[in-house]
């Protein structure tokens, strides 16, 4: 085997295969030095055309859903008024909040059947409203009201007026209001419905708590 290879072997045969495996290291040792391994071998104009310009601002996206309420403020109370309609109502007391005490009944007309909330307050002082709201009367027939309006109510001994609401037989009416007592400081949030019919009721949600 060894003569075998010394017979091929020439000065030609030698030269070549020495310069074959400098030049295949030589490649590995300039892969090995010119190899980037950081942004800090580049120069900062390459770097800068590498990167690009920063293109203009997109536009604004759509506004997304409302989240589900948050929990109640501190302070804050809570009153609900669920009642049927009756022929004979009695007022229900609903709830008291620094000296304010409401009251409310459901009363039903024994021939039309029409049902109607009637809410009551009492305080030992003059209150004064400023508030917006939204009224819907009977259902499909509705006729929408929507106003401001700011006005003063005087200390009641005795229960006085605070909402009145009615519905038609098989009809539904509804109203929202929003808006402060400032005497009192409380910032308030109500809505009632009134449903008119032999199974008629009345409810309401009320949300006060202190003005910030």
């Amino acid at each position: 085997m060894f003569k075998a290879i010394r017979r091929h072997l020439s000065y030609a045969n030698v030269v070549a295969t020495l310069a074959l495996i400098f030049a295949m290291s030589g490649a590995a040792v300039a892969a090995q030095h010119y190899l980037i391994r950081s942004t800090n071998q580049i120069s900062p104009s390459v770097l800068k055309k590498l990167r690009g310009r920063t293109g203009a601002a997109g536009k604004q996206g759509a506004t997304g859903r409302e989240g589900p309420a948050g929990p109640p403020g501190p302070g804050a109370v809570l009153f609900s008024v669920d009642l049927p309609a009756s022929t004979s109502p009695t007022f229900t007391k609903v709830g008291s909040y620094d000296g304010i005490a409401l009251e409310a009944e459901c009363a039903q007309n024994e021939t039309t059947h029409a049902a109607r909330l009637i809410m009551t307050y009492t305080s030992p002082n003059p209150m004064s409203f400023s508030q917006s709201y939204v009224t819907i009367h009977n259902g499909e027939t509705a006729k929408e009201e929507v106003g401001n309006e700011s006005f003063t109510d005087g200390a009641a001994s005795e229960p006085a007026f605070w909402e009145e609401l009615e519905a038609e037989d098989d009809q539904t009416s509804s109203t929202q209001y929003s808006g402060e007592n400032s005497s009192q400081n409380i910032i308030y949030s109500e809505s009632y419905v009134v449903t008119g019919g032999p199974s008629g009721k009345c409810e309401g949600q009320l949300g006060w708590t202190p003005a910030s």
